[in-house]
């Protein structure tokens, strides 16, 4: 099962896909060849999700996902890094940017929010890895600025969609957790207790980080699903080290 979002479906030179942990008769459709159970399969997998739509598997450009704050600014010597899997990828990347056509850029997860971001006007788009990490370590206005520097992207004009991740439903933290956290106020009310115990809301976290960051919250769409408790998609909360990973992949055309 694929999905999309429908705020972004109305542009024709922008494709993109959420995969997640089923695929037509596949029920363990990991896109990660170095992670979870059935990695053999992931370069195959990720060809199939592309065809399904259109997208050009050989150009599909990628991070080493390593939980900092590392944004990749995609040239044209870039492109297809990834594609032959996690050692081809670009080192220490957790967000990455573009403005070229036929240039599919991805990012993965099991639990971390994974968010896009288009730019209609000036023609470019750039996908996050958001863990809380990432979040905490500025990661989504580091992607806008990275927009704004290289592309003239106003944040104004982005349209944003959020896909699934962790919910504050079951996102459980503990104390330490909380005290590293603590020294971003901004950050810190989104941590919300319930019968004693602490559960973290990242999409909320991630929200207000895109308006903190210029992003009008009219033109940002939250898919609202939790990974830990839908078993659509992989979760290393949920399942552990066998966690697979879905992914989101954005291109222009």
């Amino acid at each position: 099962m694929i999905y999309q979002f429908s705020s972004l479906l109305r542009f024709d030179d922008l494709v993109h896909v959420v995969t997640s942990a089923r695929f037509d008769q596949y029920d363990d459709f990991n896109i990660a060849d170095h992670v979870g159970l059935n990695c053999e399969s992931a370069m195959r997998n990720r060809r199939l999700v592309c065809d399904s739509v259109e997208i050009n598997c050989d150009r599909l450009t990628t991070g080493q996902q390593v939980h900092k704050t590392n944004v990749a600014v995609v040239t044209a010597q870039d492109v297809g890094r990834g594609s032959e899997g996690w050692g081809s990828a670009i080192p220490e990347t957790d967000a990455l940017v573009t403005n070229l056509g036929d240039t599919p850029i991805m990012v993965i997860s099991a639990d971390c929010l994974l968010v896009l971001l288009y730019d209609p006007v000036q023609r470019a788009i750039g996908v996050i890895h958001a863990s809380w990490r990432t979040t905490f370590g500025g990661i989504i206005g580091k992607t806008v600025d990275t927009m704004r520097q290289n592309f003239r992207t106003e944040p104004g004009d982005l349209i944003v969609g959020m896909g699934p991740g962790a919910g504050v439903c079951c996102y459980e933290v503990d104390d330490p957790f909380v005290e590293t956290i603590s020294s971003r106020s901004e950050i810190l009310p989104f941590v919300v207790r319930r019968n004693d115990t602490q559960y973290f809301d990242l999409p909320g976290a991630v929200r207000s980080e895109l308006v903190r960051s210029g992003v009008q919250a009219d033109r940002i769409e939250q898919m609202n699903r939790c990974t830990i408790c839908d078993t659509n998609f992989f979760s290393y909360r949920r399942q552990g080290k066998s966690a697979g990973r879905f992914g989101l992949i954005a291109s222009l055309r």
